[in-house]
């Protein structure tokens, strides 16, 4: 995990120089899942909530004004956030955080589709929350038999509670486990199936 102000401003860096490099690029989404531990290396792994959200605001605010600088009609997504972590993310909109980002994307793996539209409800009592664009970015289920129907009731959930983009995750096999939209030889699987019909 960057934290030197020269790794810092290398990662927006990076950042920009992907946009530039691919102009078909609409959206570049910051981090992903810097508040859990899978994805965390170094120091910060051991670090407080709060020296998180700093930390990741450091990468968000360089990432915005490079990439902004380079396509100002790029969007930034902010947060990339594991479940929905209303403390951590109050921590990331009282530094400003929503200055920084045209959406908020969250991967809910740790909510439960019948308890979304409440947590969403929670977080929406943050001011600079209280409007911004939510996505979800990341979402999936291991199992292939039960994914198809908790994509379509998440899919419910997830409109009701005024999310503006959905992304299954994967597109395709991994080797993690998650149940793809479509299976090696390119041919949709149930849950890719269901993708197209929602």
């Amino acid at each position: 995990t960057p934290h030197s102000p020269e790794a810092v401003a290398a990662f927006g860096k990076m950042a920009a120089a992907v946009v530039a490099r691919f102009p078909a690029i609409t959206s570049v989404e910051i981090g992903n899942e810097f508040n859990g531990q899978d994805f965390v290396t170094g120091p910060v792994r051991a670090t407080s909530s709060m020296d998180r959200a700093a930390r990741y605001m450091s990468l968000l605010k360089s990432s915005h004004a490079q990439v902004k600088s380079q396509n100002a009609a790029t969007r930034v997504i902010g947060g990339a956030v594991l479940g929905i972590p209303v403390g951590y993310l109050a921590h990331i909109f009282a530094l400003g955080g929503a200055d920084y980002m045209d959406a908020l994307a969250i991967h809910p793996y740790t909510t439960s589709v019948e308890q979304f539209t409440r947590q969403i409800a929670v977080l929406r009592r943050i001011k600079a929350a209280s409007t911004l664009p939510i996505e979800v970015t990341e979402f999936g289920d291991p199992d292939p038999v039960t994914a198809p129907g908790h994509l379509l009731k998440a899919y419910c959930q997830f409109a009701l509670a005024g999310v503006t983009r959905l992304i299954w995750y994967p597109l395709s096999p991994r080797g993690d486990g998650m149940t793809p939209l479509f299976d090696q030889k390119g041919n949709k699987t149930s849950v890719g199936q269901t993708y197209g019909f929602v």
